[in-house]
């Protein structure tokens, strides 16, 4: 084959067999978690690699003769579409497209576990997933493991341990997983899982009568509206490193509310500022564990 890694190599033409028919290459279902490159990405991924050559092989573990993609799913789509072959007459990925960890000491194939971490850690570095994304990823994970705990995987994709549990208790109002009496850390220890969610559905009001003219209501305290402070209102100038944290407290708001503000609060950052926020998020998730675990 032309060898992609190689710049200015002009790519093969006319038909070639792709990797996604070869029934010698699988991809792994941690992989399928995350989504794949929009057409007009991958598009653009693909007149990169034509032209400054193919910067990171995909990532592949050989079993029982056939290879499961690890990591490189957009690349391996974006060479085809580049014009490249990427696999032989047998249906196996060229060398010059991948890296097999099977034959290295980088990963410890014997525990599954390792390789679901592998995978997990390099598409959330990579990506820049929205929390949304990260939701429906959290979703995912406990679908295929409900025993996990909400702060391994929490630590896993990068999200607040209070959101994976909003998301476990959705699945386990929908009948989606069962609650466990366990679950296992991430550092691999059981624990008890505490009370089973008690989220149900809303019913309906009951009617109340309708009040005639000639009642008398009793004397009533006035009422006083609480006031919702917006964050935009309280945004502290631009020149400052990270934003101030509302200058409210986020306590008088229910938990989905508080969620959606500090959301939009958070799409306002710079790259920078984000990472800043990030890192003090890990710092106070690693100060808060020894509580939690108490």
């Amino acid at each position: 084959m032309t060898d992609p890694t190689a710049k200015g190599d002009t790519p093969m033409t006319g038909t070639m067999p792709s990797w996604r028919n070869s029934p010698n290459i699988a991809i792994h279902p941690a992989a399928e978690m995350f989504p794949l490159l929009p057409e007009d990405e991958l598009a653009a991924l693909a007149a990169d690699i034509k032209e400054n050559r193919l910067r990171e092989k995909a990532a592949v573990i050989t079993k029982g003769g056939r290879q499961l993609v690890i990591d490189g799913r957009n690349r391996l789509d974006a060479l085809e579409l580049a014009g490249f072959t990427v696999v032989d007459e047998h249906g196996r990925l060229f060398k010059d497209v991948c890296i097999d960890l099977t034959k290295g000491d980088d990963l410890d194939l014997v525990d599954p576990a390792k390789v679901e971490a592998f995978i997990i850690s390099k598409n959330i570095r990579r990506r820049h997933l929205t929390t949304e994304q990260r939701r429906e990823l959290a979703a995912k994970l406990l679908r295929a493991d409900p025993a996990k705990s909400n702060r391994a995987i929490a630590d896993q994709i990068k999200l607040d341990k209070n959101t994976v549990q909003s998301v476990r208790a959705d699945l386990e109002a929908g009948g989606e997983i069962h609650h466990v009496e366990e679950r296992v850390g991430k550092d691999g220890k059981t624990q008890p899982a505490g009370k089973k969610s008690s989220r149900k559905k809303k019913q309906p009001m009951e009617a109340q009568p309708v009040a005639s003219a000639t009642d008398q209501p009793a004397e009533q305290a006035p009422v006083v509206e609480p006031t919702v402070v917006s964050i935009d209102a309280i945004s502290e100038p631009q020149d400052q490193p990270v934003p101030a944290t509302p200058r409210f407290s986020v306590r008088d708001l229910p938990f989905e509310e508080a969620l959606a503000q500090f959301e939009a609060w958070l799409r306002t950052l710079g790259a920078a500022q984000w990472n800043e926020v990030e890192a003090t998020m890990q710092r106070v998730d690693a100060e808060l564990e020894p509580q939690a675990a108490a």
